[in-house]
């Protein structure tokens, strides 16, 4: 082979090879095609030269460069668009509180076009306590067949006309969704002395404007544990502001963040998930205590119960072996609400002697209605007469 074959040759190799590192840099994945049994086989009378080496050389890049340039015939990588896709960048949570209100617009506006399943860059990084929150009665509902998540449960309410449509899911980060259940039971547990900011915090909800709270006159305990629960909630951001002074100025300073999710939380729905947790307690504690199988338990929250073209909202459904439980939660106004309960349990044949109706209270009070039997209690003696009811209906009593 002359000098000038050998030039020809390498400007071949030299062309393939910028060709592949082109294609590399655009996330293209790369592979030297295996021989085939017939060139395994093979002798090549150019083998012992440098030509037949060469020619090997470019040709085999030639084909590389082919097998890459080439469009898919088949599904798309999925792999290689996972290398060259963006990932979003999470806005980080300002210090001032006047530019929160657009970092909050801002990061659920990202957080909609997120591609689904895709992380966020500084996710690991941050607190996921900053996660942007979805409406509760809106984006984080399941929408598929609950019958293959509650069968027992499905089948119970369908008997009695009634379908379950959707229920909430947790919010995601998981670790989020715990974050909130943890501070919903510690407002429901110590109610009575986070009072003054829990009231106020609903008072100037619906303004949006910041309030001050008197501490002089506060115990001990309670300034500590609105100080607490106020850190809480400004770190996961459903406060905009909070500060707590103790000695000369006793003083506490909070603004509500009075978006959606936030804005439905304050209004009630901690108190669901407060009473779902105590709920969930006592069922499994009482199930364990008696031998029951816990794989039988079916609890919900939020429950949309559908009969025909009527649709209502259920707070807590809990089902195991053949025994149903309702109850529903008020965190304010309650008695205008019993008839219209009543009503529905008879309607749809569920036991009245199983049904709940627990209101915010920082004092133990009990009574049944007169006309069906339905529990009405407050917070404080909710465990203690679900407790009572559980041991009555598996004892047949109730």
């Amino acid at each position: 082979m002359e000098m000038r074959e050998i030039g020809a040759q390498l400007e071949r190799i030299a062309s393939a090879l910028e060709r592949i590192a082109a294609l590399l840099e655009a996330g293209a994945k790369v592979q030297l095609p295996a021989a085939s049994q017939e060139e395994k086989g093979a002798v090549s009378p150019l083998e012992s030269g440098i030509e037949g080496k060469l020619e090997d050389l470019a040709s085999t890049l030639a084909r590389v460069v082919e097998d890459v340039s080439a469009p898919a015939a088949s599904a798309p990588d999925l792999e290689a668009e996972e290398i060259i896709t963006p990932k979003l960048q999470l806005p980080r949570r300002p210090a001032n509180p006047s530019e929160r209100r657009a970092w909050g617009k801002q990061r659920a506006i990202l957080k909609k076009i997120a591609t689904l399943g895709e992380p966020w860059e500084g996710e690991e990084e941050g607190p996921a306590l900053e996660e942007e929150l979805p409406a509760e009665d809106e984006f984080s509902a399941i929408r598929y067949d609950l019958r293959l998540i509650y069968p027992q449960l499905c089948s119970y309410l369908q008997q009695r006309g009634l379908l379950l449509a959707e229920v909430n899911a947790p919010y995601e980060p998981r670790s989020l969704d715990q974050r909130i259940d943890s501070i919903a039971y510690y407002m429901g547990s110590n109610y009575r002395r986070l009072y003054p900011l829990l009231s106020a915090i609903k008072i100037h909800l619906a303004s949006g404007s910041s309030f001050s709270i008197d501490l002089g006159k506060a115990s001990t305990p309670s300034t500590k544990q609105m100080d607490t629960l106020g850190r809480a909630l400004y770190e996961i951001g459903f406060l905009d502001e909070f500060k707590c002074w103790g000695y000369p100025d006793y003083k506490l300073q909070a603004r509500a963040f009075n978006m959606g999710p936030i804005y439905n939380f304050f209004s009630g729905f901690w108190f669901e998930r407060y009473i779902a947790q105590i709920t969930e307690r006592v069922v499994r504690q009482y199930m364990v205590e008696s031998g029951l199988d816990l794989h039988t338990l079916e609890i919900v929250r939020n429950a949309k119960l559908v009969s025909g073209p009527k649709l209502r909202e259920r707070d807590v459904l809990v089902l195991f072996g053949d025994r149903f439980y309702w109850i529903e939660c008020k965190s304010g106004d309650y008695v205008d609400s019993i008839a219209s309960y009543e009503q529905y349990a008879a309607h749809y044949r569920l036991p009245a002697e199983n049904t709940f109706l627990v209101y915010l209270h920082e004092k133990p009070s009990y009574h049944r209605s007169s006309t069906s039997g339905m529990h009405i209690c407050s917070s404080v003696a909710f465990p203690s007469k679900l407790r009572e009811v559980l041991r009555a209906s598996w004892q047949g009593k109730a």
